[in-house]
């Protein structure tokens, strides 16, 4: 497992070591909660938040394509992390195509973001991070919250009428952002190579229930709440863009693909033919990231075992 303990990096550290997973490091966590907690004392201006992210990462894509939608380009600067993750050091830049070097702090490895933040972190080192530049603070790595400060914070200087978080919606949207979380897309994380044929085929049928609901309610419906995109549209859209390729061919989800879910199909072709989605939508990164990684490589055979696939028939 690859972790920062007291600000020390460690490539191989023992799972078994490490019980107590933190949460995202969200701005709440260090931050007294106002109307927009993590905010407090952070300058909005352009160019003072900066985007650490991967192509790959579903949770870091909602961030890219909200500030694609948003037109926050020329806002908040972005920094595009190498996809394969498989390397000692983890979270790596480099030059490979549609990657880029650490355009604001000069870093050579995203942990080394981390520590400039706070010398003494512990916990994993993910994507997205949305760091401030002039206050060199880590502002937050959890990708809703990254997605409602865009939305929210930086309303002033957003340069399209989308609107993916109208107020009369917020409520209904936080209900369904943490549906979509908490059932679909953490759930397909929720097993690995060493879960038992049992407990992957329980979560196999918690994450297709899941599904289910939301193909039921997009049946008439163009998207999920109201008569426009939402953030909750884009959080379900960056797993299931990765459904077909990652999770069900590599994660052992595979009792439907994503055409034999047509309202989940044709809401995801529909979002991902979107002149500002398209092109955040790399499937060599997502393909790298995911088959690079020794424990989901080692996972797909496994979950193609026919102990598997036994406990997986309905």
């Amino acid at each position: 497992m690859k972790l920062l303990v007291n600000g020390i990096w460690h490539s191989d550290f023992p799972t078994q070591n490490y019980r107590n997973r933190p949460a995202a490091y969200a701005a709440t966590h260090t931050v007294a909660g106002t109307l927009r907690p993590g905010i407090d004392g952070i300058e909005i201006q352009p160019q003072n938040c900066h985007l650490y992210v991967s192509f790959a990462c579903p949770f870091a894509h909602r961030v890219i394509i909200t500030r694609a939608l948003l037109g926050l380009d020329r806002t908040i600067g972005i920094s595009v992390l190498d996809p394969d993750w498989s390397g000692p050091e983890g979270w790596v830049f480099s030059g490979r195509p549609d990657c880029t070097r650490d355009l604001v702090n000069g870093k050579r490895v995203l942990h080394q973001v981390y520590t400039l933040a706070e010398p003494h972190y512990s916990g994993r080192v993910t994507v997205p991070v949305l760091w401030a530049c002039r206050e060199e603070r880590l502002v937050s790595t959890e990708s809703l919250e990254i997605v409602r400060i865009m939305t929210s914070a930086f309303r002033n200087f957003h340069c399209s009428w989308v609107d993916l978080c109208p107020q009369n919606l917020e409520a209904q949207i936080d209900e369904m952002n943490a549906f979509i979380d908490g059932q679909i897309s953490c759930g397909v994380y929720r097993t690995g190579p060493t879960t038992e044929p049992d407990e992957h085929a329980a979560n196999v049928s918690r994450v297709f229930d899941a599904l289910q609901e939301i193909e039921d309610r997009l049946q008439g419906r163009t998207y999920l709440l109201g008569d426009g995109m939402t953030e909750s549209d884009i959080a379900l859209f960056t797993t299931m863009v990765r459904f077909d390729v990652v999770y069900h061919d590599l994660f052992g989800y595979d009792r439907k693909r994503l055409a034999q879910l047509p309202n989940l199909a044709a809401h995801t072709s529909r979002l991902g033919s979107h002149p500002a989605i398209a092109g955040t939508v790399k499937f060599d990164h997502i393909i790298r990231h995911y088959y690079t990684i020794p424990e989901f490589a080692g996972a797909a055979g496994a979950l193609r075992s026919p102990a598997h696939h036994g406990a997986l028939e309905d």
